[in-house]
């Protein structure tokens, strides 16, 4: 898969596929391509956030299925190494767990 520039396209979230951390690390990780990371991290943040007010009952899951659930599941298989991997190198272990509760309720 290429891309234009060395920086990650927003639409990579929705058509790479990630097999293996470690190679990730290497092309986008934010000690070599902050922008990559950040655009990255941008909507894992957002999905994070759906998953804490999903889990805190101010949003209806129900909801957010119809909503987002392609999309959750979707970026879910694409980057689940890369999530794993993240957690276990910056050594957070609640890492993106409001995500998987998000993910959770589709």
């Amino acid at each position: 898969m290429a891309f234009s520039s060395p920086a990650i396209a927003p639409s990579m979230i929705f058509t790479a596929k990630c097999a293996r951390f470690d190679d990730w690390w290497k092309k986008y990780g934010s000690e070599t391509n902050q922008e990559a990371t950040a655009t990255l991290d941008s909507f894992q943040n957002m999905l994070s956030k759906v998953g804490f007010l999903v889990r805190k009952g101010m949003i209806d899951a129900d909801d957010v299925y119809d909503m987002i659930r392609s999309a959750v599941v979707m970026f879910w298989e694409r980057f689940e190494p890369i999530n794993i991997g993240r957690r276990e190198r910056l050594t957070i272990p609640t890492w993106m767990e409001n995500f998987a509760r998000a993910k959770g309720i589709v």
